[in-house]
């Protein structure tokens, strides 16, 4: 297993540094809005990526959960994508390298991967582990995204909104190896950023937009927020059109405005609970999972 996460030497050495931050993103879990996977989508795209590895996910993943793509031509199969993690060295527009790990959410293991993961970053010298998702809030399109920060940097470490308090929830890899990393001295950033609830299921990229405008201004990047800017102001376009007429979505969404609102003015009566966060986590992870729920 010392060669499961092998790289390019080569091109590690032309394209590479110390102290790199390193964005992640493992497909599976709790991304609301598509928020982790846009950021991550849009990094790949925008950033001149170079691939340094891809590992063998095999050992981790459970098939018939998650069935690979296969690709069926008249009488003979062409091919398939086997799950596997890639790791890509990428640039900034000003030319700053940093890396771009995605996988697939690990099914067991966790603790193997973690060891994995910490070796390589060990190897690379990576001075910060990035990770970015969505989770469903009572909140209105209409407004600001607000985001929740966690990091085993203090100093990296923002207020968060009031009612963000202790919460127990199903566990994820990234938060998983988060944790770990953590305890084990690494720089660690977290951003979720609060998507409405009724948006979920779908791709709201107002806040994959929040999200990327915070990376950048902690690290220092010029990454790609004004794509994101744009593929926001789409978005909220055609959910204005899918909308339009709908009494009853209108209702909706004024009461959602004016409890957002009221939290701005400091009004924490109208505010969810922990305990009321975690069920809205917990029921979008069930309708994920079961497929006749709407």
């Amino acid at each position: 297993m010392s060669e499961w996460f092998a790289i390019d030497e080569e091109l590690w050495r032309e394209n590479g540094a110390p102290l790199l931050p390193v964005f992640t993103f493992f497909d599976g879990y709790l991304d609301a809005g598509r928020v982790g996977a846009t950021v991550i989508e849009a990094l790949l795209e925008h950033c001149s990526p170079i691939l340094l590895g891809s590992f063998d996910w095999d050992l981790v993943h459970d098939y018939r959960a998650r069935r690979p793509s296969m690709v069926f031509d008249t009488d003979h199969w062409v091919s398939v994508e086997d799950p596997a993690a890639r790791l890509h060295v990428a640039r900034d527009a000003n030319g700053e390298s940093f890396l771009i790990l995605r996988a697939p959410e690990p099914d067991q293991r966790w603790k193997l991967v973690v060891a994995e993961l910490e070796r390589l970053f060990h190897r690379l010298d990576v001075g910060l582990v990035i990770s970015a998702h969505g989770f469903p809030m009572t909140l209105p399109h209409t407004r600001p995204t607000p985001l929740a920060i966690y990091s085993s940097d203090v100093n990296l470490r923002v207020p968060n909104p009031r009612w963000l308090d202790r919460l127990t929830i199903p566990a994820s890899f990234s938060g998983y190896l988060d944790l770990h990393l953590g305890r084990n001295g690494y720089r660690t950033l977290g951003v979720g950023a609060h998507v409405p609830h009724y948006l979920a299921g779908g791709s709201f990229a107002q806040a994959a937009a929040a999200v990327m405008h915070h990376l950048a201004d902690v690290t220092g990047l010029k990454l790609p927020t004004d794509e994101l800017d744009l593929a926001a102001e789409a978005n909220l376009m055609s959910i204005e059109a899918d909308t339009s007429g709908d009494e009853t979505a209108a209702e909706l969404l004024a009461q959602l405005e004016e409890q957002y609102d009221r939290y701005a003015e400091a009004a924490s009566e109208a505010l969810p609970t922990a305990d009321e966060l975690a069920a809205a986590v917990e029921n979008f992870l069930a309708q994920r999972d079961d497929p006749q729920q709407s």
